[in-house]
């Protein structure tokens, strides 16, 4: 029968331009995990009527949360430091978003093609498959 799971040891390497000699290798994430980024990303609002007139209770859990998580369960190894050498942890909120914004941009763009239905063999030829 055809296999319809993600397999947690397929990676994909991807060489970075914006941090040159830099390298990402991703995984594709399980749809409960793009389930569970989708709902972080959701903010809620409805209307409250208290005794001093209509008001607003609003519920947002934050864009932020939602990149840390997507990166924490997609980077599987990189080679990545911050300014004092040390490697970067995906996992930890405060790496994710001292990140320069063009390298977090290809990053993202990187887990988005790898979580896509789109084929990922030209963007590979230039790359190495780990």
């Amino acid at each position: 029968m055809p296999r319809a799971v993600s397999l947690p040891d397929e990676t994909f390497r991807f060489d970075l331009k914006s941090v040159p000699e830099g390298f990402v290798v991703l995984r594709r994430l399980t749809y409960g995990e793009v389930l569970a980024r989708q709902e972080m990303g959701t903010k809620m609002s409805t209307p409250v009527r208290d005794g001093s007139g209509p008001s607003e209770l609003t519920f947002d859990l934050g864009v932020t949360d939602s990149f840390v998580y997507l990166f924490s369960k997609s980077i599987v190894d990189h080679n990545l430091e911050d300014d004092q050498g040390r490697k970067l942890n995906f996992t930890d909120r405060r790496d994710v978003v001292r990140l320069d914004n063009r390298c977090a941009q290809e990053i993202g763009d990187f887990i988005d093609t790898v979580n896509s239905n789109e084929d990922l063999t030209p963007l590979l030829s230039t790359s190495t498959d780990s």
